[in-house]
């Protein structure tokens, strides 16, 4: 009785919904990134008869949010010359990918559609982001604010793991009518592979992922100030507790390997110097000791799984042995957008995916080459290279120490998912898109540090919603938003 109340009241508050997030479409897009975080809770605990409504929401907040945007009189920001190669490579990407959907290996249009919306769909986000902050004081307090919303987040693995497997709080999603069971680990099998508040493991993994380099970059953007420090080291704590609580040794091995990388575009953007490297060093080695000693039975736990599991050496390799196996195993163009996303067995009534002819692979390097081909995967894997190096070249560029300490953040994160699930995993591609147009934004604010400052054409008229590849800064009244 319930759910169904909630339901009914879900559906009064839509139309108001609609107008507000429309109007303000900064809310819509910041609510997408807590609805993230929070979707899965959602669909396992309060609302399992409608998880596949609750899935589609963010998708429906995005689009909401984004018609706002086009609708709203956003000035020309500073950025736009920067990204405008990119904007070119995405709409040549989207052209691609909706011709995909008619490729005759496909077993049904409905799937293309599905996957062209994977493929696309939160790109848009990076366009939004740029014009979502007013201020770098504005960056720094919704990013602590976000960061104080993610600490019981990560607690939660740990709380999940010293529970039962069988209890209530370490149940996954359902996937159709099947039950879907556990995944365990230790050497009894006594423990759970957490999944916090997300619908599996995978979405768990890449939030610790995440948050882990961006409480670090804060932490090392604020290092000479503990008063501004105590969010992100706690988050920072919290997120080393939970990452090997997920099992996922893609995580535990990702931040190990990165962290050096970080450390070292840090210092090559003068944000460190040798001496504050080796006490933020001690800092994280004591951090990592202390989440030892508190939750030895979880790192015991990862220990024994990554030490019984397939060789660890062999599994970094999967990325690149499954995409030369797809190449030499699909048409020109691929399948078809969208054959080997989770959700064509259900929408065909195939379970055993025949159109894959056998050829199932894991990595999504594999399965892009599956869908749409040599071209297609070149598209999509030239935007990821570049915004890597994009982000790298920012930590240069970039005046404010926060800036600096968040793009080297962003660089090991796209870094990691050149060869990891973005398309193919809602978390990873709204932190993907967002931290892309984060880049962005950040360039932006420093170009036009006066609050209220836009970008007019001498030729054309202030308040002209005009654009012109020409424009200049003009500040006060006549700059202002109407």
């Amino acid at each position: 009785m319930t759910t169904e109340i909630i339901l009914f009241l879900l559906i009064l508050a839509a139309p108001l919904a609609w107008l507000t997030l429309t109007r303000r479409w900064q809310l819509a897009l910041f609510s997408v990134m807590i609805l993230m975080i929070f979707e899965g809770a959602i669909r396992k605990w309060l609302l399992p008869e409608y998880q596949a409504q609750v899935y589609l929401l963010k998708d429906v907040l995005v689009l909401m949010a984004f018609y706002g945007f086009l609708r709203s009189p956003t000035p020309y920001g500073a950025h736009e010359p920067l990204i405008k190669g990119l904007r070119t490579a995405l709409v040549i990407t989207a052209i691609y990918c909706f011709f995909e959907i008619a490729n005759p290996y496909s077993p049904s249009p409905v799937v293309g559609l599905v996957g062209f919306k994977n493929y696309i769909l939160y790109c848009l986000i990076m366009f939004m982001v740029p014009y979502a902050f007013t201020s770098p004081q504005d960056v720094e307090r919704k990013i602590k604010i976000y960061m104080a919303l993610m600490i019981p987040v990560a607690l939660l693995g740990l709380f999940q793991f010293f529970s039962p497997p069988d209890s209530w709080v370490n149940t996954y999603v359902n996937r159709g009518e099947e039950v879907q069971s556990v995944a365990r680990m230790g050497q009894s099998g006594s423990f759970a592979r957490t999944s916090g508040t997300f619908s599996y493991i995978g979405g768990f993994a890449t939030f610790v992922f995440a948050v882990f380099f961006l409480s670090l970059s804060t932490v090392i953007a604020n290092y000479r100030s503990m008063k501004s420090n105590y969010i992100g080291l706690a988050l920072l704590i919290s997120s080393t507790l939970a990452m090997f609580t997920t099992g996922s040794r893609t995580v535990v091995f990702g931040i190990l390997g990165f962290l050096p990388i970080v450390l070292f575009l840090c210092m090559r953007a003068r944000l460190i110097t040798p001496r504050i490297l080796v006490q933020l060093l001690f800092v994280t080695a004591l951090a990592a000791g202390l989440a030892s000693l508190s939750a030895s039975d979880a790192v015991n736990a990862f220990t024994y799984r990554a030490n019984n599991s397939d060789s660890s050496i062999m599994r970094a390799l999967t990325p690149f042995t499954e995409a030369i196996h797809a190449f030499g195993s699909s048409p020109p163009f691929g399948l078809g957008i969208g054959v080997t996303h989770g959700s064509a067995a259900s929408l065909t009534g195939d379970p055993n995916y025949t159109w894959l002819h056998g050829n199932m692979h894991e990595m999504e390097t594999a399965r892009v080459l599956q869908e749409v081909g040599l071209i297609g995967f070149v598209l999509v894997y030239a935007v990821r290279i570049y915004l890597f190096f994009l982000a790298v070249s920012m930590t240069r560029r970039l005046q404010t120490p926060l800036f600096k300490a968040l793009s080297a953040a962003i660089a090991a994160y796209f870094l990691m998912h050149i060869f990891m699930f973005v398309i193919n995993n809602p978390t990873a591609a709204l932190f993907y898109w967002f931290s892309a147009g984060l880049l962005f934004a950040m360039y932006r604010l420093e170009r036009e540090p006066k609050r209220g400052a836009i970008l007019t054409h001498p030729n054309v008229a202030p308040n002209s919603s005009r654009r012109h590849p020409g424009w200049q800064v003009q500040h006060g009244a006549a700059g202002r938003r109407n």
